[in-house]
């Protein structure tokens, strides 16, 4: 009974499931990610979606496995900051939005890191538009959506950051049943139908100075291996110059030699036919 695809949006996905089991989800709006999370753990809310599992959320959700994998990345202000080579992360003031699963699990895999934390997305944009923090590390998706709404054209994407954002829906502890039949309906939507919303959605390029980056270190490493080619031809043909000359020499030297060994015959036969005279 689902909508043909042509009519699909992303925020759909949760409709299919909707169509499927035959009800309708209450929907609630929140504008700080840290509420919701609150009255989640309060019972007020049984079902979130878009949701990144860690070992903390584990203690109070069940996690239907994801239907969604979302690249993680790194957004800057345009023209500061070309990439964002992870192992020197550490050195920037980054943001994420509190309460995040990807950014519980950042804390984790990076301790000690400069976090500015920020109450959602917008506000974490803020914070680099501002210059309070130099990085912004989120998922694509959400990340591009929030910046072509509010139409902000002086940030761009520089680099993808591990790991990826695996996401999906999370429902209370208690709520097993759910867990269950959401992922039975989820297993009825093809994979070909989630790729489509995906790319609909998400059409972030990583920007034009990292791209012409790469090409440019490609271009330099076969540059390279053209050079040490050249180089090494250019060897060679000295290598076998020399030996020709060397060849020539020794040539030369013996045509010398036998010419002045034919001479001294030629003289010792006169000499022989002047006694025989």
């Amino acid at each position: 009974n689902a909508k043909p695809f042509k009519e699909i949006s992303w925020d759909d996905y949760l409709k299919l499931i909707e169509n499927m089991l035959g009800v309708r989800f209450e929907i609630l709006i929140y504008t700080n990610w840290s509420d919701v999370i609150s009255d989640f753990k309060a019972g007020k809310i049984d079902m979130l979606n878009t949701m990144f599992s860690n070992e903390e959320r584990t203690a109070y959700m069940l996690f239907p496995k994801p239907y969604l994998k979302v690249p993680t990345v790194a957004v800057v202000r345009k023209g500061e900051i070309e990439q964002i080579d992870e192992k020197k992360l550490g050195r920037y003031r980054i943001t994420m939005v509190k309460n995040y699963g990807l950014t519980g699990h950042f804390l984790k895999k990076y301790p000690g890191y400069n976090i500015i934390f920020a109450k959602n997305i917008s506000e974490a944009l803020e914070f680099l538009i501002s210059k309070k923090a130099d990085v912004f590390i989120n998922d694509i998706a959400t990340t591009d959506w929030y910046m072509k709404e509010n139409g902000i054209t002086s940030l761009e994407v520089v680099s993808y950051v591990k790991p990826d954002s695996y996401m999906g829906f999370a429902v209370r502890k208690e709520y097993r049943i759910l867990k269950n039949i959401i992922e039975k309906a989820q297993d009825k939507i093809s994979k070909r139908t989630i790729n489509d919303i995906l790319n609909k959605w998400i059409k972030v390029n990583i920007s034009l100075k990292v791209l012409f980056s790469r090409v440019l270190f490609i271009a330099v490493i076969l540059l390279s291996v053209v050079i040490i080619i050249i180089a090494f031809l250019l060897l060679i043909n000295a290598r076998l110059n020399d030996m020709v000359k060397q060849r020539t020499m020794l040539l030369y030297y013996e045509l010398e030699k036998s010419k002045t060994l034919e001479s001294e015959l030629r003289k010792k036969g006169e000499f022989l036919d002047n006694i025989l005279d």
